[in-house]
């Protein structure tokens, strides 16, 4: 994990799984910029499995961004 504070976040990750289709690090970097009124988040993913559709990868993305505005908005 590299962290480099309110500009960027690299993380390495696999999912836990028993489906050797699924196996893998991931690596995910989240960039935050100052935009107007509020932040602008880009989240890079190198390395997703094939097996993960890049339209199912996206929607879990954005489930998981709607989680994280609620509990800070909230």
């Amino acid at each position: 994990m590299k962290l480099v504070p309110d500009e960027q976040v690299v993380e390495v990750f696999e999912f836990e799984t028993g489906a050797p289709e699924l196996r893998g690090e991931v690596t995910m970097t989240t960039t935050l910029a100052e935009a107007d009124g509020g932040t602008e988040i880009t989240m890079v993913q190198d390395g997703m499995p094939d097996s993960v559709s890049p339209s199912d990868n996206e929607l879990g993305m954005r489930m998981a961004l709607d989680n994280l505005a609620k509990l800070v908005e909230g």
